[in-house]
């Protein structure tokens, strides 16, 4: 199998490219800086320079190519929601699948890749009520309205086009990956570590998650003619209220759980950008409960001790 992972250098695509090139694939990886970014490809992985504005240097670059997946984009935390910030998350995510679209197109058909993942998260279904039992939503549920939910909407738009090319398009929703080195884990370990950690808000807010060994596999899973297109959420089934998330991590880390952050301080902090902290999305994976997949960690204690041990 050949593979090119445009941004491929982060966290995900590190282990993704790892998985692929044990099991002997053909991995290159498009980074707008290769050179700063060389270490931290998997060797024996091929890395390379592109750009959104060179679409003849990307197109050379995924010819021959089975599958291209898509994982850049501007990260969403910890800088604040700024105008020019949001812009640049969005433009960052929608300008890169455009240019490779574009790319696509000016392969001919025994040369393009037949394949195109491409990554938005859970955040493009709507928020729930922190403290509501909702049903988990599925691939079927409509997309919301907030701000990462409309980005996600403009970059899965985008990547539809292939289709038109005759190229089966995978549209990931990803929730929120637990690894070692993951943002998300440093960022609420800290507290927990120094014995400060708690709720934050009610604690009733539903977390969606997935270990990332389950996130590679399911990737893995979506390069092959298993997932007939659409959208694959990319979530563990264990989906929890953020205070049992905390009081898991705590579990791990052998230390207690007694000091909340209030929602107010957290939306007086952070602004706009608290809806990570504070917003509520139960997610289910259904299409790949319904493809028999079976999870390493469908378990939220599961996952942590992997993580943490």
């Amino acid at each position: 199998m050949k593979v090119a992972i445009v941004g491929g250098s982060g966290l995900v695509g590190r282990a993704l490219t790892r998985s692929l090139v044990a099991d002997g694939a053909d991995v290159l990886v498009d980074s707008r800086d290769a050179r700063r970014r060389a270490s931290a490809v998997p060797a024996p992985a091929r890395i390379a320079d592109w750009s959104p504005n060179d679409i003849a240097g990307l197109a050379e670059s995924i010819a021959g190519m089975d599958a291209v997946v898509n994982l850049a984009g501007a990260r969403v935390a910890p800088w604040p929601w700024t105008r020019r910030r949001k812009a640049l998350i969005k433009s960052s995510r929608v300008d890169t699948i455009h240019a490779i679209v574009e790319a696509l197109e000016r392969l001919p058909t025994d040369r393009r890749p037949s394949n195109l993942i491409v990554v938005s998260g859970i955040d493009a279904y709507p928020e729930s009520l922190p403290g509501a039992d909702p049903a988990p939503m599925t691939e079927s549920t409509p997309m919301g309205t907030e701000f990462l939910a409309q980005v996600s909407r403009s970059v899965e738009d985008e990547a539809s086009r292939a289709q038109a090319l005759g190229v089966r398009v995978t549209r990931v929703r990803m929730g929120n990956v637990l690894a070692r080195d993951a943002d998300l884990v440093w960022f609420l370990a800290l507290p927990v570590r120094l014995f400060l950690g708690g709720r934050i808000g009610s604690g009733q807010q539903w977390v969606t998650w997935v270990h990332i060994d389950d996130a590679v596999a399911l990737f893995r899973l979506a390069l092959t003619n298993a997932v007939p297109g659409g959208v694959l959420n990319v979530t563990s089934p264990g989906s929890c209220r953020q205070i049992d998330f905390v009081r898991s991590m705590a579990r791990a880390l052998r230390r207690p759980v007694w000091l909340p952050a209030p929602a107010a301080l957290v939306r007086l902090v952070l602004g706009e950008q608290s809806a990570l902290l504070l917003g509520s999305r139960r997610v289910a994976p259904e299409q790949a409960t319904a493809l028999g997949f079976t999870f390493r960690y469908p378990t939220i204690d599961q996952a942590f001790n992997a993580v943490f041990g």
